[in-house]
Order: structure tokens, then sequence, then C-alpha cells
């Protein structure tokens, strides 16, 4: 399904079910994102995820789901994200056994780690927005 966004262009992100996703896509500030509730609740999303994600598959999953969605995403400045230039692979990059996204789909990723590292907190975001459009509800759930 095609519709307008509030900013003119066409926004198709379907889910496999053929749900249609959100127009914009308003991403939480760091500081919400960082929370240890708001990690865990995105992993218990990612978990609910069916057929279940892989660590091994989560970054093509998330990959997919950024770039077969249009919507536009608005970050916490109030600037908007281009889907198409995010660079996924950069952002997960240096996680070659795929480890950290274990850890994370197993609700092990410690809150301390990630004020140490901003790419870890642009994984979370990153898992966010993909979330997002996979998923407008689940996401809205992860920060409540």
């Amino acid at each position: 399904m095609t519709t307008q966004n509030s900013f003119g262009g066409e926004c198709r992100c379907n889910d496999r079910n053929g749900s249609r996703g959100p127009d914009i896509i308003y991403v939480p500030s760091p500081a919400i994102l960082r929370e240890a509730f708001t990690i865990f609740n995105l992993a218990i999303e990612y978990a609910r995820i069916q057929p279940r994600i892989s660590r091994r598959r989560l970054v093509d999953w998330v990959y997919d789901r950024i770039i077969g969605c249009e919507a536009v995403v608005i970050d916490h400045d109030g600037i908007e994200i281009d889907l198409l230039r995010v660079d996924v692979d950069g952002i997960f990059g240096d996680d070659y056994s795929a480890s950290w996204a274990g850890d994370f789909l197993g609700g092990r990723v410690r809150p301390r780690r990630l004020a140490a590292s901003p790419k870890i907190a642009a994984r979370i975001k990153l898992l966010w927005i993909a979330l997002a459009a996979h998923d407008p509800a689940a996401a809205k759930s992860v920060l409540n």
C-alpha cells in the first residue's frame, strides 16, 4: 500500500503481514534509548518477532527493514534521518562473531557499556528504528 506522508512523499512500510507501518517515525532521545528498561523491552520485542531472528541474522533483518521502509524518520533533534544513507554494516561491523547481537537478543546487554561506546548506542537506535518500521505498536511499547 502506498500513502502520502505529511512531507508529501510516498511511504511504503509494509511488513510481511501486509499491515502498513508509520508515515513518520520519531526517534526517542539517546538518554531514553540508553535506559536499562528500554534496552530490556527492546530485546523482549525482538524475541517476539516470528520467525525468530538468530544472532547471525539480526543485522540482515535490520538492514531489510531499514532499506524496505520509506517512512520519514525524525531524530530527537528534529532532523530527518535518510535511511538509505545509514551504514548498517558500519554500525554493526565489528561484531564479526555476532556475540553482541546474541547478548542483545538474550537480554544481556549492559547499559553501563552503552555510555562508554557511541557505536553501541547507535546500534540500539538503529534496532529501535527497524522495530518501528516493522511494528510501530511494538516500538511504542518499548518506551512505556
